[in-house]
């Protein structure tokens, strides 16, 4: 006899918080493990968290996140034998550029429900990185300044910022290393012609610098971000490019 089985997906930033509806959420794609038979699907909805409960206190490895005002997919299956599930996220979907997909397998059994800490939790692992200047497709009329500027933050959307006294800030822009990167788009594969450092630009999640444009081209921007504890990295990329003067009317 076949018994009703309810089981909670939550999606979380490593070293963050949750997706939530803030970041827009993130995909959930629920299929059999073996045949490949989608079971369910859908977009987790709610908060991110609390912040206190997610990073104020150190957890033992294995202990579930603090799973109080998160987002969450929820979805039941009728089960008469054990099943391997393959759990498949995608997001933050309010990022696109910095979305990425992570998947999980999970045994469910009838009748067994995995709801709460229980629940499985999948970990995205990455920077949120969106290069705000200069914008793509941006031309020059001459050669010049470039500002380049990003927008850095954790997978759930989370700032970084500088630690204000009495209040350390959960992650410290100090932690995190930013750099652009400069391709010369040409004949041939792109060519490095300058490295960037972006440091941080006094507002939370921002990372500013000015690079000059050497001579007319076309160029491309990559902006790399990383958390230097760990292996959380990121990247966006912009072009930004000056054509020739027209030759002179014979």
């Amino acid at each position: 006899m076949s018994k009703k089985t309810t089981i909670e997906v939550r999606v979380i930033a490593a070293g963050g918080k949750f997706l939530g509806n803030d970041i827009g959420g993130a995909e959930v794609t629920v299929r059999d493990a073996g045949t490949g038979e989608w079971v369910a699907g859908g977009r987790v909805r709610g908060d991110s968290g609390v912040t206190g409960e997610i990073m104020g206190q150190p957890r033992t490895w294995g202990t579930p996140v603090p799973m109080a005002q998160s987002s969450v997919f929820t979805f039941s299956m009728e089960l008469d034998q054990p099943r391997l599930l393959d759990v498949s996220v995608y997001g933050p979907l309010g990022s696109l550029q910095s979305a990425r997909r992570a998947t999980v397998q999970q045994w469910v059994a009838p009748g067994m429900d995995l709801c709460g800490e229980q629940g499985p939790q999948v970990v995205i692992s990455g920077q949120l990185v969106e290069i705000v200047e200069p914008a793509t497709h941006t031309q020059l009329a001459a050669p010049g300044p470039v500002t380049i500027r990003a927008n850095v933050g954790m997978m759930c959307g989370c700032p970084l910022a500088e630690p204000e006294p009495n209040a350390p800030a959960p992650w410290p822009q100090g932690d995190f290393t930013v750099t652009a990167l400069v391709y010369e788009l040409a004949d041939g594969p792109p060519r490095l012609v300058d490295t960037v450092p972006l440091p941080y630009a006094g507002t939370p999640s921002q990372f500013q610098a000015e690079w000059t444009m050497p001579a007319a081209g076309f160029y491309e921007v990559m902006v790399v971000a990383r958390q230097n504890a760990t292996s959380n990295t990121g990247v966006d990329r912009s072009t930004v490019f000056c054509l020739p003067p027209s030759p002179p009317a014979a």
